[in-house]
């Protein structure tokens, strides 16, 4: 797959996700970033017409745009996949996964039903295969 269906392909996931995300401002996120997908893999259409001895320029402004939209994507996918399962964590503790954070020390956290308090998703020993929810 070349990079430009690769771009469109992921356009197609982050719109895919946000129609199934129920907090609006997530949602809005994931359509901006389905729209950057698309400049790019329109950028990637036009650069096809110029001359291919062209280097592109260091863009560190660029490559950290990247990397926080694909921390946001996974971060999304992360929501759709565990929200809604059941889990067991190290310490004993069980139940439904009602919530997930990024935390910027601690990284992926989960909230439980039930419980208080937020773990590392670390913690999690066993998860249920299936959600127990739909959301």
């Amino acid at each position: 797959m070349d990079e430009r269906s690769r771009l469109l392909d992921q356009a197609r996931r982050s719109r895919r996700i946000a129609e199934n995300i129920t907090d609006l401002g997530t949602a809005e996120a994931l359509r901006r970033v389905a729209d950057e997908y698309e400049r790019q893999a329109e950028e990637i259409g036009k650069s096809d017409d110029e001359p291919k001895d062209k280097e592109p320029a260091d863009n560190p402004v660029g490559t950290a745009h990247e990397s926080a939209l694909v921390i946001l994507r996974e971060f999304e996918t992360a929501r759709a996949n565990l929200v809604g399962k059941g889990v067991i964590l190290s310490d004993g503790k069980a139940g439904t996964i009602n919530s997930i954070f990024l935390d910027e020390l601690h990284g992926l956290r989960i909230s439980i039903e039930g419980h208080e308090g937020e773990w590392p998703i670390s913690t999690v020993k066993l998860a249920a295969t299936t959600p127990d929810r739909k959301r």
